[in-house]
């Protein structure tokens, strides 16, 4: 099954969700699921592409206080 994990944070942000939600996503992996993650471009210095234990993280400035039309097509 392929999965889109969509999540305000993720790791290497640390709290309860964010530690769950890695754990999450790599049990999935290994139980043959394929998982893509789907999170805020926060803090800013962050890649915008990385990946978690195999999986690719995507990070997209969802909370930008100045977004244009541009930004919202190239994220969606």
């Amino acid at each position: 099954m392929r999965i889109l994990f969509w999540s305000e944070n993720f790791l290497p942000l640390v709290g309860g969700a964010e530690v769950l939600a890695a754990r999450l996503v790599s049990a999935l992996q290994e139980r043959g699921h394929t998982c893509k993650v789907v999170t805020s471009l926060k803090p800013a210095h962050l890649p915008s592409k990385e990946q978690y234990n195999g999986t690719p993280v995507h990070r997209f400035p969802f909370r930008d206080s100045s977004p244009n039309i541009d930004q919202v097509v190239r994220v969606r």
